[in-house]
């Protein structure tokens, strides 16, 4: 499954495909098209972030927020949604 740049596949080494099949059609509906313009902006600005933050452990801190900053919509409008 590809949403843009993010890409999540699920293998089950051929035991169930049909189990897998299902999984894939859940993750498609959980995670819609706007995922790829998510990544998108959030890999501009983690790239101008790498150029001005040094700090490894707070350039994680604020790549996190953001994340969660981004996905916090989905998860109000969803209910369960994403958990950070």
């Amino acid at each position: 499954m590809r949403r843009g740049a993010l890409q999540i596949a699920v293998f089950d080494g051929g035991r169930s495909p049909a189990l897998a099949r299902q999984i894939r059609k859940r993750l498609e509906k959980q995670f819609g098209e706007e995922y790829a313009g998510w990544v998108a902006r959030l890999g501009k600005k983690r790239s101008r972030l790498l150029t001005s933050e040094r700090d490894a452990g707070r350039l994680k801190e604020i790549a996190h927020r953001m994340a969660r900053e981004i996905t916090a919509g989905q998860s109000r409008r969803f209910g369960a949604g994403i958990q950070s």
